[in-house]
């Protein structure tokens, strides 16, 4: 005799884990465009005195990008685009940390439904606890996927527009 969970309590882990990979997918995708564009400025002439180590955070990158797109030069054109990616970045920020950092355990919601309760310490040494269910998974994965391809066709024009300019 064995211990397992009921078939449809495997069923929603396996569902999770699959939207998580989703989600942690494409905040890497983000995160790596937007390194891409703060690459891109620091090589321009009109950004040369915002040149800072590359940031490894999340808000880092937030922090650095901003002063970019604030600043006067080639990101200007594309700023109220960079300013929403940046904007969807830090919505779902707390989110995003938990599901990569945090301890992961099911547990039966009030309703009983099946839940997911992720747990993390914070840098206080609080622990940060947040429960969700499967729909709001598949809400986060939509909205980070379609975050992940504008910044992905954001990054493709910026790189063709510089292509004809340097032509």
């Amino acid at each position: 005799m064995t211990n397992l969970p009921p078939e449809h309590v495997l069923d929603a882990l396996e569902e999770a884990q699959r939207l998580r990979g989703w989600i942690a997918s494409g905040y890497a995708q983000i995160e790596y465009l937007l390194r891409d564009i703060i690459l891109k400025a620091f090589a321009m002439a009109a950004y040369k005195n915002l040149v800072v180590k590359i940031p490894r955070n999340a808000d880092g990158l937030i922090k650095v990008v901003k002063t970019i797109v604030e600043a006067s030069g080639y990101f200007l054109r594309h700023q109220t685009e960079i300013l929403w990616i940046l904007s969807e970045l830090e919505l779902h920020r707390d989110k995003r940390n938990m599901f990569a950092h945090g301890y992961l355990t099911i547990v039966h919601t009030p309703n009983r439904e099946v839940g997911f309760q992720f747990r993390k310490w914070n840098k206080n040494g609080v622990e940060e606890i947040t429960t969700i269910q499967l729909i709001e998974f598949q809400y986060l994965k939509s909205q980070t996927t379609h975050a992940s391809e504008r910044t992905a066709i954001l990054c493709r024009n910026i790189h063709s527009d510089l292509e004809s300019i340097a032509t």
